[in-house]
């Protein structure tokens, strides 16, 4: 017995990582997710709102704000890495900024949001109260110090803390980065910052953004180039070695990729890639196989070699973040698209509801079952037991949602014994209480007629 039960046991962990593996991956592939439901909620915002008219008409969300979306819920990473984030076993990004080294310089700066905060949280000697030093410099101005500050005692304590701007409503600080030629980036102001931020080289080349729709075009690429005899193997091998480079210096070290996508022969073969995906999209009427138009895989291809241009004349760009474990097994749930609340608190406000029908189940099935067991057991083959089998294989086929609006309709629409929502009746709280008795000496009452107390 105590195997099977410590079996039982480990058996937990398998299932309930299998179970979290099918959902992160049913909010991945299923319709409608966040990212979807976002872009849905924007672009009906924008048309009720007027919208703004052009070619851009009812593309409410830009590229910008997609790829901050699409970093808040995870789908700029793997997918085995946005899981482990998802589950909270490695910390989430958050508060992504970027910052540029405008001319090339060593330094630069940002201003970072703060989450809010209460200014007790700033008493960092622990001695029950907040001095004006203990203020860092970066968030001053966000700190009503004198207003807080009632009894001008150079203090905030005690009733004062109690006070609505008590509370730091997503105060913004500085951070000062240093760069190095060796691609490394420090923040100087570390120590006096809020929050422990983190920085680190924006490399130059996204390999999702470049490299792989260049392999994806590669395809297509070396289709057309085999539909003309001259010159096709020739054609081909250019292609695959210019895509291994492209993804070499896409490895590399943010400065040294820096170097490469600079040198004047790399940008020969982006040119010369770019005539060529150039004539190859006048051709609109080309199809596939399959009939599919290549106009959307050009484009994505041309694009990519845009970006590669462009990344070659960036100025060096950092990037700002905050990190948090923030997961399933922090009891992080995230947010509810359909309410705009937290999951858990939702989970816990119906947990009581759940738990009394579930504990009421629990008691009638035992109830009931186990005497039927026992009198089918003893009339085995009798007019009872044959009966109550075809009973219960009649209460077995009919579907549980089915037999609930049954007994809706009937016990509660028509005879009125239960209400149709809810634990209690629509006029509950108007409902006059008659003969309500109290004990003496206490508080405690009681109404018989109403059956309640």
């Amino acid at each position: 017995m105590r195997d099977y039960f410590i079996r039982r046991f480990l058996l937990l962990i398998p299932t309930l990582l299998v179970i979290t593996i099918i959902v992160f991956g049913v909010t991945r592939i299923a319709p409608g997710g966040p990212l979807e439901q976002a872009m849905m909620e924007a672009q009906t915002v924008s048309m009720e709102g007027g919208g703004s008219t052009g070619s851009n008409e009812g593309a409410a969300l830009s590229e910008e704000q997609l790829e901050q979306m699409s970093e808040l819920y995870g789908y700029d990473k793997p997918g085995y890495e946005a899981y482990l984030i998802w589950l909270g076993v490695i910390p989430r990004e958050l508060n992504k900024r970027e910052v540029v080294f405008e001319n090339e310089s060593m330094s630069a700066s940002t201003r970072m949001r703060v989450p809010s905060f209460h200014i007790s949280e700033l008493d960092w000697d622990e001695d029950g109260y907040v001095q004006r030093s203990e203020v860092p410099i970066s968030i001053q101005s966000y700190v009503k110090f004198e207003y807080l500050d009632s009894n001008r005692d150079g203090k905030i304590d005690g009733y004062e803390a109690e006070a609505s701007q008590a509370t730091i409503e997503r105060p913004r600080e500085k951070v000062a980065l240093t760069r190095d030629q060796n691609g490394n980036v420090t923040i100087d102001n570390f120590d006096g910052a809020l929050v422990p931020w983190k920085a680190r080289m924006v490399h130059p080349l996204s390999s999702d953004k470049t490299v792989r729709p260049l392999e994806r075009g590669l395809k297509e690429l070396v289709k057309f180039a085999r539909s003309k005899p001259e010159g096709s193997n020739e054609f081909e091998s250019k292609v695959k070695s210019f895509i291994k480079e492209t993804r070499e210096i896409s490895e590399d070290r943010w400065d040294v990729a820096l170097g490469k996508l600079r040198d004047q022969e790399y940008q020969k073969r982006v040119n010369f890639f770019s005539i060529a995906v150039t004539e190859f999209a006048k051709s609109t009427e080309v199809l596939d196989k399959s009939g599919r138009k290549l106009t959307s895989i050009l484009s994505k291809f041309s694009k990519s070699l845009q970006e590669i241009k462009e990344a070659a004349n960036a100025e060096p760009t950092a990037e700002v973040y905050r990190t948090r474990y923030s997961g399933v097994l922090q009891g992080d749930l995230g947010t509810s698209f359909r309410h705009g609340e937290p999951v858990l608190s939702m989970m816990f406000d119906r947990l009581p509801i759940s738990t009394f029908y579930g504990l009421l189940t629990f008691f009638f099935t035992f109830l009931i079952c186990v005497p039927l067991g026992i009198a089918k057991a003893m009339k085995h083959n009798t007019w009872f037991d044959n009966g109550s089998s075809i009973f219960i294989f009649m209460g077995y086929s009919i579907p549980g949602y089915v037999l609930g609006a049954l007994t809706v309709v009937f016990l509660a629409a028509r005879l009125e014994w239960f209400p149709t929502g809810g634990f209690v009746g629509q006029n509950y709280e108007s409902t006059p209480i008659e003969n309500v008795s109290i004990n003496l000496g206490s508080s405690e009452w009681a109404s018989p007629d109403h059956g309640l107390s």
